[in-house]
Parts: structure tokens; sequence; C-alpha cells
């Protein structure tokens, strides 16, 4: 293939490494312009069935103009018929001499620029056309070669997606200040009435006991609520970005395309070498098997970060109404014990474990959010197996790991201790156990926000506590009391 493939590879990472909106749209021109051999470039977006031109720059220039969103009727410097054609038909178009060539010669901007090499590119994305790459060069005829337009339409995906998420990234900082605005809102109402309140506990000394009490009530309350709003926008914003991960997944399908060009290329070279012992044609063939070999390394890299990132962040978007109501403890431990259980079995062939339960039979059942106390659970005994099958793989395969389940109560609280005989958790971590995002796990197989959640869930939510103790090289335990 004629593709310079370090280019195109290059080109797409820069591309899907950039979420501003307004640096994607320079990249975007100076990379096309560049790999193109354009004298000009102009990009157009999409909104709302209309088309607005976004930005704009010149082979020569170094800085590439990002417009306000001007609508495309009130362009001049422009070939406004030849871009309404693309956004009717959604089809490339390549015109060598535009201005003696074709159905686009009585085009106004055309006919008094005398335009040579055109190149309208549509960029679609989800069957939906995101916008038009219009580029430009009236200097050479037939400058948008076979080679650089197949580059281009292998890159449109990538432009697409990028364009897509660059608008979902200004989207979702839209909506972060409106969050913030609704915020500091919500704290100053918050502050107004606690003053409130204060005023009212000065004035009524003979009821402050009983007020106290109302007024920890409250401060209680409003942490549940905040709690509350947290989770329900950190569980919104997370799916939408779960749903809107594309780059990695991009990577899968453009050297999918090109291995798949490699290896029609490599049939016909096996064909040719079976007739005749050529080394010229042997080296090039062992060449294209070692892109072959870097292009399936990649896709393999990329398919499995973008399954653990959409895995993980889905996991923890599953939203909860966190209605209270009466909960049979001891059957949530059982339950999330199994599912951990078979879930391990799923991922590994050779895991297994022991589990042994203290459980007392006689708790109570308690006023607790079901749903999220499981996932409390879930979250301890799958960091609990993990811990313990990776200190059997990597220290002693002849340490049979274990988790150790129980249950108990006194007069205010149910407690639930789980146990594990993993490596422990050493000494500078545990100040930072349950810092959202702080995790132990290589790159790739944890997000650090299963403690953090367990413990605002735990400590926010229900008014319990959340502790754990760890020796390290023989266990660790995380004791969880709620309220009865």
């Amino acid at each position: 293939t004629n593709i310079d493939l370090s280019s195109l590879q290059k080109a797409s990472e820069t591309l899907s490494g950039e979420i501003r909106l307004d640096r994607l749209i320079k990249n975007l021109i100076r990379i096309t312009i560049e790999n193109a051999g354009a004298e000009r470039g102009v990009l157009l977006l999409s909104s709302e069935n209309q088309l607005f031109i976004e930005g704009e720059g010149k082979a020569q220039e170094a800085s590439v103009e990002v417009t306000q969103s001007k609508p495309l009727e009130k362009a001049q410097n422009i070939a406004v018929n030849l871009i309404r054609y693309v956004e009717r038909t959604r089809q490339i178009v390549v015109l060598n001499d535009a201005a003696a060539e074709g159905e686009f010669q009585d085009d106004h901007y055309i006919n008094s620029q005398q335009c040579k090499s055109l190149l309208i590119l549509p960029l679609i994305h989800k069957q939906n056309l995101s916008g038009i790459l219009y580029l430009e060069n009236n200097l050479v005829k037939g400058a948008f070669t076979e080679e650089r337009v197949r580059m281009l339409h292998m890159l449109s995906s990538q432009i697409a997606v990028s364009i897509e998420n660059g608008r979902l990234y200004a989207h979702l900082q839209k909506a972060n200040e409106q969050l913030e605005e609704y915020s500091r809102t919500l704290e100053k109402k918050v502050g107004e009435r606690t003053r409130a309140l204060q005023k009212k506990s000065d004035e009524l000394q003979k009821n402050k006991e009983n007020l106290e009490k109302t007024l920890y009530n409250l401060e209680q309350t409003q942490a549940q609520l905040v709690h509350s709003e947290k989770m329900a926008s950190l569980g919104e914003l997370t799916a939408g970005i779960a749903h809107e991960i594309k780059n990695p997944l991009n990577f899968i399908s453009n050297f999918s395309e090109i291995s798949l060009d490699f290896i029609d290329e490599l049939r016909e070279m096996v064909a040719k070498m079976t007739n005749k012992a050529d080394n010229e044609l042997i080296t090039e063939s062992n060449g294209l098997f070692d892109d072959l070999h870097r292009n399936i390394s990649k896709i393999s890299q990329h398919s499995k970060r973008a399954d653990s990132i959409i895995h993980s962040m889905m996991l923890h978007s599953r939203g909860s109404s966190g209605q209270k109501e009466p909960t049979d403890i001891n059957n949530l431990l059982r339950e999330s014990m199994n599912l951990v259980y078979h879930s391990m079995r799923a991922q590994h062939l050779d895991f297994n474990m022991d589990f042994h339960e203290t459980l007392d039979e006689n708790l109570p059942k308690i006023q607790a959010a079901p749903q999220d106390i499981s996932r409390v659970f879930l979250n301890i005994l799958n960091n609990g197996s993990y811990a313990a099958y990776n200190k059997f793989i990597m220290e002693s395969r002849d340490l049979q790991p274990q988790i150790w389940i129980s249950s108990s109560m006194d007069r205010d609280y149910v407690e639930i201790r789980i146990k594990d005989n993993g490596p422990g958790i050493p000494e500078e971590n545990r100040e930072r156990i349950f810092n959202p995002f702080f995790t132990t796990k290589p790159t790739g197989q944890g997000t650090g926000l299963g403690l953090s959640l367990s413990y605002d869930i735990v400590v926010k939510q229900h008014n319990g506590e959340m502790t754990f103790e760890s020796r390290v090289g023989e266990h660790t335990e995380f004791i969880i009391r709620l309220p009865k």
C-alpha cells in the first residue's frame, strides 16, 4: 500500500487525544491540509440541519482561525453549490480542474476564482451528517491524488467521532457549570436555613436539647440529600461518557481495515513466491507481516481497554432510588458472595476459593437501601477475592484463597465483617484507601471508585461506620456498622 501508515496512525492518535472542540478544530484542519496537500481548508459542522463554518486555515499560515458558527449562506469564499451537493448526497467529491470540468462550472466562486483542485469530504457519525471538510488547491491541478483521498477517507470516521466527543465534552462542561451554580444556590439556602434555626435555638433555650437533636437530624438529612444529588449526577455523567467512548473502539475499525488490505497484498505475494523465489519480494512480505502484527497488537490493546472502561463506568453508574426498606443483611451477604464467586470463576478458569460464614441468624431486618448496601458488599468481596487470588498466583500456589464473612449485633448497630487472606494493605496506602480514583490494581483493571462509593453509602447515606484492619502479608478485614 502507498499510504504512509505511520502518518495515518499519528494523525488518528492526535485527533483522538484532543477533547476540547476549539483545539480539535485547529488540529483537524492543520492535519488534513498537511496530509492532503491542500492550499486551504475549511471545516463546516452541522447543527439543527444547518451547516456552519467553524474553522479555516491555509497551508502557508501557522495558525488556524476558529470562527463563531458562521452560517454557510453568508460565506463568500467557498463553493456553496458544491457543498450543498455533498450535503444532499453524502458522497465525497474530488475535482482535478473545477473551473474547466463537471456540472459545477457555473458555481460563482469556482468561476470567479478559476478553482483547480477541490476535495469535499462528508463526515458521517451514526449515519448522520456531522459536518463537511472542504479542501482546495488553486496552484496545482489534480493535487488530491487517489492515495491522499483514500487516507482522508480512512480518517473521516475518526474525525467524525472526535467532533462528536468534542461536542459532548462542551455539553458536559456547560452541564457541570450549571450543576456548580445549583450547588452554590443549594448551599446558600441551606446556610440561610441553618442560621435561621440557630437564631431560633438562641430564643428557645428551654428546648435546647430537643432543638440540638433537630439540628443534628437536619444536618444528617442534608448530607444524605447532597450525597444523593452527587450520586445521581455522577451516574448520569458516567453513563453518558461510557456510551460515547469511541476513541479506543475507533482504533479497532481503522486498523482492521488496514490489516485487511495487508492480507490481500500478502496473498498476492505468496502466490508469486510459489512460482519464483525472489529475495526482495520475501523481504517486502516480511515487512508487511511486521506491520500486520503491530496493527493486531493495537487492536487487542485498545479493545480490552475500551471494554474495561465501559464495564467499570457502567457498573458505577447504576441508578438507585436510595429508598430504605426493611432489609435482611444475611441474605444480601450470601447473594453477594455467590455473585462474586461465579464472576471470578468466569474470568479465571483455575479460580477456586473457600468461603466461611458466621452469620447471626437472629439478626433483625434493618432500614437500609438494599441495592446500595449490596453494592458495598460486592465491592469489598470482589476486592478481597482479587487480592487473595492474586497472592495465590504471584506468591504461593500452595496457599488456598479464602474469604470469611460474619454478622452480629449490639445495642445500636448491626456489624458485618469481611476478611480475606490476601497480601494486606501497605502502610503507605492506608490513608488513601477510601479516596476517589485511588487503586492499587494495574492500569486498566480498576477504577478506584469502589471503596470510595462504598464509604459514602455506609457513612453518609446510612449514618454508619466503615473501617478496616490489615496485616501485610496475612490478611485484610473490613468492618461495616449499620444502625439498627
